[in-house]
């Protein structure tokens, strides 16, 4: 996992990454129009230099902050789910202080990676007849706004570990 926070400064360092990334993640602040903007950037340069079949998740944060004031958010749940359906895209809000869906947003990513993987395999088997297990997943319509409802309290499991920030 590579965590760039958007700095500029690793710009030329995660072009070399992409190349064998199985998923990414582009979070913005939706109380920063700002850094919903700069997301078509980073878009097409995981477009350039990723393998096509890349799966991309967007993920509006902060969303604890509008809780108790909506007029923070500058940007709407409608227009983060608009721009990932228009670049195919999967999409939630979240938010990494009180944790709300981020556990389910690295589950489906992974999720979505394995599908794209066990349909990549299948392909490459279905020239030579072989018949795909029954027990695998089935594999789920590609692209699609998430919506994850279920949140989780993960605060038992803080408790066992040391907490780590970077930014």
């Amino acid at each position: 996992i590579w965590d760039t926070a958007g700095q500029e400064r690793y710009r030329s360092i995660t072009s070399a990454h992409y190349r064998r990334s199985a998923g990414a993640i582009l979070v913005y602040d939706i109380t920063k129009k700002k850094t919903f903007l700069s997301i078509s950037k980073w878009l097409e340069e995981i477009r350039q230099n990723a393998d096509k079949d890349i799966v991309i998740m967007l993920v509006g944060n902060k969303v604890d902050l509008t809780e108790e004031d909506e007029t923070k958010r500058k940007v709407t749940y409608e227009q983060g789910a608009n721009f990932a359906r228009e670049n195919n895209l999967f999409f939630a809000e979240a938010s990494a202080v009180s944790k709300l869906n981020v556990k389910h947003i690295f589950e489906n990513l992974l999720q979505e990676i394995y599908n794209n993987r066990l349909k990549n395999n299948n392909r490459s088997f279905s020239n030579r007849s072989v018949a795909t297990c029954e027990s695998a997943i089935q594999l789920t319509k590609a692209r699609s706004v998430i919506k994850l409802n279920e949140v989780y309290d993960n605060q038992s499991e803080d408790n066992n570990m040391n907490k780590v920030k970077c930014c």
